[in-house]
């Protein structure tokens, strides 16, 4: 066992030692690096030790050593683990930029897919580098009932600002209806703002101004 170094925890500094990240389990704080981050030391489940950066611990960006990484998947450099390390990432890391969107408002991961083998068996792999990870619901979070590989267009039209409208027993949301109907989206969103009903805001037509016509008189000079 490699020794550690003599520090002290700082300020406010979550003590990890005894816990337990996926694989790896916390023995010792090790050290501050040259980036000020504090380093673990670790001990993974096939005996690998090694000094791990707390806040990848935390946020689960480490969950292993390399060598369990490669041999159990072999796919820590796939396009789908990526989506996975990101899915984590926007659920469980503070810092993440859209965290507020995601991990902020209460949208996580479920326990199954904290494995990035579960993940992979459940959604397969992605059609297309065009392909990403859509959640069914918007208010629910990310598990194999609630998710599927979908393309920007099918994602822009499962938001949270997209609503589903539902006229002569079809439900579908404003885009679709934009598409369907042939009135543009952005009118549509217009009427259904100022408080049209449904009904009328998709089959009243749309209206053009038109500028009224210049006539010019007989006697008037050419």
């Amino acid at each position: 066992m490699a020794e550690t170094n003599s520090i002290v925890l700082r300020p406010r500094m979550k003590d990890l030692t005894g816990q337990r990240f996926e694989n790896w389990y916390v023995i010792a704080l090790h050290s501050i690096n040259k980036w000020g981050r504090t380093m673990w030391f670790c001990r993974c489940k096939c005996g690998t030790e090694k000094s791990v950066a707390g806040y990848d611990l935390g946020s689960g960006k480490s969950t292993q050593c390399r060598k369990c990484g490669n041999t159990r998947h072999g796919q820590a450099r796939s396009p789908e683990y990526k989506v996975w390390e990101d899915m984590l990432k926007r659920c469980r890391n503070p810092r993440c930029k859209v965290y507020p969107d995601y991990g902020g408002r209460g949208i996580a991961v479920c326990f199954r897919w904290q494995s990035f083998e579960a993940f992979h068996e459940d959604m397969g792999p992605r059609p297309s580098p065009e392909h990403s990870i859509d959640r069914i619901d918007n208010e629910q979070g990310y598990c194999k009932e609630n998710c599927r590989w979908a393309t920007p267009k099918e994602q822009s039209r499962n938001t949270r600002t997209n609503h589903a409208l539902t006229h002569d027993d079809k439900t579908m949301c404003v885009t679709e209806w934009a598409e369907e109907t042939g009135i543009a989206y952005t009118t549509l969103q217009y009427r259904l703002a100022h408080g049209w009903s449904v009904e009328r805001a998709l089959t009243e037509p749309v209206h053009h101004r038109h500028l009224p016509l210049v006539t010019h008189s007989r006697d008037a000079p050419s």
